[in-house]
């Protein structure tokens, strides 16, 4: 049970994601009334749950020996991440002026930059393969 430099960039992806999921995402406030919404709510957008236990399955089998399932759960990990960060960085766009209304939060930045770094965890334990030997 080795940790690699992989596996170490997965562990760190994997608390940034758990904090973007937390962070808040959005924030609007409207007519004195503030609605917040973050990744993990189920009312609000909540798919940052199945990214979580992506992230957490790869450090936990990473720690086990199983790297290159580790790295392909790291890659699952960080492109959902990211899938969730464009896919809400569109509708944005979408909706034109109304978007000035709406407030990013930190979980909205960490979703990029935990998406990068999981997906560079597993490209990483790829090519460093020879570590975990």
């Amino acid at each position: 049970m080795k940790l690699t430099k992989a596996g170490i960039c997965r562990i760190v992806g994997t608390i940034l994601v758990l904090i973007a999921g937390i962070m808040p995402f959005y924030s609007v406030e409207f007519f004195g009334m503030k609605e917040t919404v973050n990744l993990f709510k189920p009312d609000g957008i909540g798919i940052a749950i199945l990214w979580l236990v992506f992230a957490i399955a790869s450090v936990v089998v990473g720690l086990l020996g199983k790297e290159m399932i580790a790295n392909i759960l790291a890659i699952l990990a960080g492109a959902g991440m990211l899938l969730s960060f464009f896919s809400n960085a569109k509708d944005l766009k979408d909706l034109g002026e109304l978007a000035d209304l709406i407030n990013k939060g930190l979980g909205y930045w960490l979703a990029l930059i935990s998406g990068i770094i999981m997906i560079l965890a597993g490209v990483l334990g790829f090519i460093l393969k020879e570590d975990a030997e």
